[in-house]
């Protein structure tokens, strides 16, 4: 959990997220991506679509040397 906290307040730190504390009992805390955020998800996309084709291109290459 303590991990999960320090990647939540890294992230709320460059921006990424925004975190509101509600104060009420019980505590009630909610964690948003922020338009900052939101405007990495093109990269992120690409990204992932990198990995999928390296990963279809290492599953390819494995299958022609059996």
């Amino acid at each position: 959990m303590i991990r999960q906290e320090r990647r939540a307040a890294s992230l709320e730190e460059d921006g990424i997220i925004t975190r509101t504390v509600y104060n009420q009992v019980p505590p009630k805390v909610v964690y948003e991506i922020s338009e900052f955020g939101r405007s990495l998800k093109s990269i992120l996309d690409q990204l992932g679509e990198w990995g999928a084709q390296y990963i279809h291109q290492r599953e390819w290459k494995s299958s022609c040397s059996e």
